[in-house]
């Protein structure tokens, strides 16, 4: 896919396909690992945001990015304002967010390789408050539309 809006709107028609009203993309691995190889550079691939920590949020209808402090300009200049609203961490959560934004009944999914179990457990609380509940996926949609995403490294892992 060409452009960032291009794969913004193969991920809704994604979601739309696995009857999800929203994901969740948070900058992460399956080990929760700050640093992340390029298979699990998701949000770098939705969005074009190159910093080391932040996370998105995907709806029908609008779309946020999360970022702290450290990235105020950054993500500005490598996220497209016209599809992303800019939310700062840790003045708004994901699940405030959501709490505000999510429609009314949503299924918002999320990849619980990818978030804590405080977090889900936050998140389910604000969507419930809603009406709508927070989904397991168990493959990433993310996954299913980047056609030329990096392989996992085969390297074993070392302690």
């Amino acid at each position: 896919m060409s452009t960032y809006e291009d794969r913004l709107k193969a991920l809704r028609a994604e979601l739309t396909r696995r009857r999800l009203d929203g994901f969740v993309v948070p900058l992460t691995d399956e080990h929760m690992s700050e640093y992340v190889g390029g298979y699990a550079q998701r949000l770098a691939w939705l969005t074009g945001f190159q910093g080391s920590a932040g996370s998105a949020v995907v709806l029908p209808a609008e779309a946020a990015i999360f970022t702290d402090g450290r990235y105020t300009l950054q993500v500005r200049e490598q996220v497209d304002g016209t599809h992303w609203s800019y939310q700062p961490v840790p003045q708004t959560s994901i699940a405030d967010w959501l709490a505000d934004h999510a429609p009314q009944g949503a299924r918002i999914g999320y990849d619980p390789w990818l978030h804590t179990r405080g977090w889900a457990a936050a998140a389910r609380a604000a969507l419930a408050e809603r009406g709508a509940e927070l989904v397991a996926v168990e493959a990433n949609p993310i996954d299913s539309v980047w056609a030329d995403r990096p392989a996992p490294s085969p390297a074993r892992l070392v302690v």
